[in-house]
């Protein structure tokens, strides 16, 4: 008979499962801590990502909120701007008074020269004057329409070939249509303007220096805002007659408001006269007058 030590045995098989059991308990555990590290890891992961993402976020909303801040004062700006212009304008298109009377003076200077033409009589043609000038002047200008009557004596001055004495009157007469420019290059209040007219000029003493003459004329003018209270413009003319008289005229100004009745400016014309038949004259014909003015004038609104 064989004695088998059954206690020493179980005792053995025990111990070798316990061991079992404690090395699964640790891998267990092993497990357990290296799944709780990952979701550790991912969950530090997940913050910075949604950190990265609230981020992100917060400065895309900082910058639209810029971009709006920025949008909403260029439109402020762009608004008070165009508030300001259109005070301006409405200053410049609706005038509160309409009527407005004035005075003017300064000096002019005419030159005659010989036509190409061969009925032109050379010797007769060359002639040139300068004197003063005195004017009044009247219209109206509601923004819109607008009439102008001026009426200028060219006082009695020498001429610089003959020494004879000169004096001579003119009248012009027009009426305009006033338009307003919506946007231009300069960003100012602007207007322009349309205007058909008539202009008579007569030389009671010396008509042999230039000869009366008659124009009915038509052009553009424009007119712009250039500072507070300071504005300027100018007129392109074109003048004809049926005894084809005819002229080409280019004015200019600049004038200072002192107050919504009173204004003060300087301005100029230059004109280039071409007579066509010299018929109402003793100038020898056809001849060119080139004539030049330098005014100021105050005026009164009302």
């Amino acid at each position: 008979p064989v004695a088998v030590n059954v206690s020493g045995a179980t005792d053995a098989v025990q111990i070798r499962m316990a061991k079992i059991k404690k090395a699964e308990a640790i891998a267990q555990a092993r497990r357990i801590a290296a799944i709780e590290e990952e979701e550790r890891i991912a969950e530090e992961k997940r913050i910075e990502e949604e950190a990265e993402k609230e981020s992100k976020r917060m400065a895309r909303e900082e910058r639209e909120a810029a971009a709006l801040r920025k949008r909403e004062a260029r439109e402020t700006a762009m608004r008070l701007e165009k508030e300001r212009i259109d005070k301006m304008m409405t200053k410049l298109l609706n005038r509160e008074r309409h009527w407005n009377v004035g005075l003017e003076g300064g000096m002019f200077v005419t030159a005659n020269q010989p036509s190409n033409s061969p009925n032109a009589n050379p010797e007769a043609s060359r002639n040139s004057t300068s004197a003063p000038l005195v004017g009044v002047r009247a219209g109206y200008d509601d923004g819109t329409n607008g009439i102008k009557l001026n009426y200028r004596k060219e006082e009695p001055g020498r001429t610089a070939t003959s020494g004879d004495d000169v004096s001579a009157t003119r009248f012009d007469a027009r009426y305009e249509s006033w338009f307003r420019f919506e946007e231009n290059l300069f960003n100012r209040p602007m207007r322009y303007g349309f205007f058909a007219g008539y202009a008579h000029y007569r030389v009671p003493r010396t008509p042999q220096i230039t000869q009366p003459f008659d124009l009915a004329k038509a052009g553009l003018s424009l007119e712009i805002e250039i500072w507070e209270n300071w504005k300027g413009g100018g007129d392109f003319i074109y003048g004809r007659w049926i005894d084809s008289n005819q002229s080409f005229e280019v004015n200019g100004f600049m004038g200072y408001e002192f107050s919504r009745t009173f204004d003060f400016g300087l301005g100029y014309r230059l004109s280039i006269f071409d007579s066509g038949t010299g018929s109402d004259g003793g100038v020898g014909f056809p001849y060119r007058g080139i004539t030049g003015e330098a005014y100021s004038g105050l005026r009164y609104s009302f």
